[in-house]
């Protein structure tokens, strides 16, 4: 299917599904985990039709090193690109990510609360708990400075009618 044709959204949602059932296997059934084809899968779907949620899922891979060697810098390269679709997930955790450091890359706590922040302020309480905590626990854990500037960046980064009601943030 051509990226550009108008089944194409169906087609890189197929790859995803098929890519979510091979990274957990289906119990009961032939359909075993296996990650090699999993990945396969996503990337397939991250590369081709450059699907925000096969390039996050890639992210996580690399992340926890499921059938790839682990790679902070792969997995935020990724993130990256789904973020920047505005994947809500992906942001989060590009932001959990920046914010804590890894191995093989420093520690960017403003770049990260500001990313955990734009999550946080459109997260639906009932299923993006998990943002909300991690938002929460980079803003204890931040400097009052890394505070304000990590929400002047949001600011910055977020659409104009997104950003209006973020007047209660510390500048």
């Amino acid at each position: 299917v051509d990226p550009g044709s108008p089944t194409a959204g169906i087609t890189s949602r197929a790859f995803v599904e098929v890519g979510t059932l091979r990274l957990a296997g289906i119990p009961g059934s032939e359909v075993t985990r296996d990650y090699g084809a999993a990945w396969r899968m996503f990337f397939h779907a991250a590369s081709v039709f450059r699907d925000p949620e096969a390039q996050y899922r890639l992210g996580r891979m690399y992340l926890a090193g499921q059938g790839v060697e682990r790679s902070a810098r792969l997995a935020a390269q990724w993130l990256r690109n789904a973020a920047d679709k505005n994947h809500r997930p992906a942001t989060a955790t590009l932001g959990d990510l920046l914010f804590a450091g890894a191995e093989g890359m420093p520690r960017r706590p403003v770049d990260g609360l500001a990313l955990l922040t734009i999550a946080r302020h459109g997260a639906d309480p009932t299923r993006d708990d998990w943002i909300i905590e991690a938002f929460e626990e980079a803003f204890t854990l931040a400097s009052d400075d890394e505070r304000r500037a990590a929400a002047r960046e949001a600011r910055r980064q977020m659409p104009p009618a997104a950003s209006a009601p973020m007047h209660a943030m510390p500048t």
